[in-house]
């Protein structure tokens, strides 16, 4: 459990623990191997991608076609459940922690799975549940994580090259197009290794809502919550045009309180290193202040607290989505 007494620590230069580090050092063999694939990613001609565009779509933001039964994106909102009818899709699959929404998928005549995925690459459970899903599910499906950049395409590329409509050369190119991270080469190395499970293997049960852990679950509403923060910064700290429902004051609360929450009830292992608390500790300290600029109209606080609390959840997730 992150520590209340940490609240009161004075920051100060950590370094690096011993477990990030040889982390890194262990990351290094890994990386030498993607090497085909990052020299790949550089410039990629217009040729080579121009049958992988990306679909307007209100709801669907990222909305992109791999091949005649597998779509991919972010997570559908609003009209979005019912383009994806319109589209064809029969069946939904997140792979982030939050929980699906059941009830927009029915109303839309499509059924829904979770298979929530780390940004670390496709364990095998997962791999073999989404190989499952290609072999007994109804197509065409839409896989989607939050933003659709990595996981949802990551693992919508397993799910072409299991049902054989593409092969890890036209997974690969689909990545580039989604501009998967190559900070994630687990997902990178996920899909490039796959295989068909051998004969007689097990696979997972698929479900409609599955268990996450704590953390995972409150990093997936965390990351929602900062998605309406960067809305009202982009309306110079107003509620939006376009949301007037969104309160500047509630929500950097929200944000403020939730990543709290967060940090102080995960069991994880990782909130006994000392480099993750200092982090952490400066987030929270970065979201106290900006709720305090936003409520007292002072926006040059706001503006440096925000872009404080950005880098360091960039710090963290280059240190802890492994």
């Amino acid at each position: 459990m992150f520590l209340m007494s940490n609240v009161l620590m004075v920051y100060s230069p950590v370094k690096v623990g011993t477990k990030f580090a040889l982390s890194f050092h262990m990351r290094i063999p890994s990386l030498l191997g993607l090497l085909p694939l990052l020299l790949g990613c550089v410039g990629p001609s217009a040729s080579q991608d121009s049958d992988l565009v990306f679909i307007e779509r209100e709801g669907l933001p990222q909305l992109l076609q791999l091949s005649e039964s597998v779509f991919t994106g972010g997570q559908p909102v609003g009209p979005g459940f019912l383009a994806l009818s319109e589209l064809g899709v029969q069946t939904l699959v997140n792979v982030d922690g939050a929980q699906p929404n059941l009830a927009a998928a029915r109303a839309a005549g499509l059924t829904y799975f979770h298979i929530p995925l780390d940004y670390g690459g496709i364990s095998t459970e997962a791999a073999r549940s989404l190989e499952r899903l290609a072999k007994e599910a109804g197509g065409p499906f839409y896989i989607h994580c939050h933003h659709g950049k990595h996981r949802g395409p990551a693992a919508a590329a397993l799910v072409m090259q299991a049902l054989g409509e593409g092969d890890f050369n036209r997974a690969h190119r689909a990545l580039r197009t989604a501009s998967t991270s190559l900070d994630y080469p687990g997902l990178w190395e996920s899909v490039e290794n796959w295989k068909p499970a051998p004969s007689g293997s097990p696979f997972p049960e698929l479900v409609a809502a599955a268990s996450v852990d704590g953390f995972q679950s409150g990093m997936a509403q965390i990351d929602r919550i900062w998605d309406r923060v960067k809305l009202i910064r982009a309306a110079n700290w107003k509620a939006p045009e376009r949301h007037p429902d969104l309160s500047p004051e509630r929500e950097t609360q929200i944000f403020r309180e939730a990543l709290f929450l967060c940090f102080q009830e995960t069991e994880e292992p990782m909130v006994k290193d000392p480099q993750f608390n200092s982090v952490a500790l400066k987030a929270i300290s970065f979201s106290r202040n900006l709720q305090a600029g936003v409520t007292q109209g002072d926006f040059d606080l706001a503006e440096s607290s925000f872009q404080g609390a950005k880098q360091s959840c960039k710090s963290c997730h280059r240190s802890y989505r492994e």
